[in-house]
Order: C-alpha cells, then structure tokens, then sequence
C-alpha cells in the first residue's frame, strides 16, 4: 500500500517536469500551402512541387492539384525549406521558407517560366 502514494507522486512530478520542459522548447509544425501559375496568373494542375528541408536535404514532391493548390503539412518550425515547381519545360524560381514568425500557415505562390529565361 505505501507504493501507491510514492508511485502517484514519481508520475506526478514527470507529468510535471514533461509540462515544463515542453514550455521551454516547443516543438512547433507548419504547413506551406501555395498555389502553382504559368506566367499570365492561370492555375497550373497537375505540376510538380518540391520542397527541401535545408539540414537534411530531405526531398518531397507532391503533384498539384487541378486548381493549381498544395499543401506540405507536418513541417518543422526547426528548419529552412526550398521549394519549387516544375512542369515539361517550365520551371518556378526557388523560394526559401523560414519561419520566424511561427505562423501555423506559410503562403507561397509559385510561377513557372521557360526554363533558361
């Protein structure tokens, strides 16, 4: 019977010292959500978007969707990312995405051009 009160007390002071500890150091996610156009402003479907972590150099790809939309989501607020379209022979600049400002949402807009102008 004594270890009940000593066990309720160990756990309470982990739920406690996890409670603080996530306080200092949050780990925050972020999605970048954008949309992909040819160079008058129309929505481009079914381009591809790629998005680098800059540490790790992790690659994702993800196909637009026939509006032109994507979303990354689950992205840590650790890291910078690059990102860009490509679709046959036209390519988007590269856009670098830090999150300083710690919003839940990073907009991005990506135009594709010939590639080489």
């Amino acid at each position: 019977m004594r270890k009940t009160p000593f066990a309720a007390m160990v756990l309470a002071l982990g739920a406690s010292l996890a409670a603080a500890q996530t306080a200092k150091n949050p780990v925050r996610v972020f999605a970048i959500k954008g949309s992909v156009v040819d160079q008058k402003g129309r929505p481009v479907g079914l381009a591809l978007v790629y998005l680098k972590e800059s540490r790790s150099r992790m690659l994702r790809i993800k196909r637009v969707e026939r509006d032109g939309h994507f979303t990354f989501t689950m992205l840590s607020g650790q890291f910078d990312y690059e990102i860009y379209a490509e679709q046959a022979d036209m390519v988007s600049e590269t856009t670098l995405v830090s999150d300083p400002e710690q919003k839940p949402e990073v907009i991005v807009n990506l135009k594709l051009t010939k590639k080489g102008q």
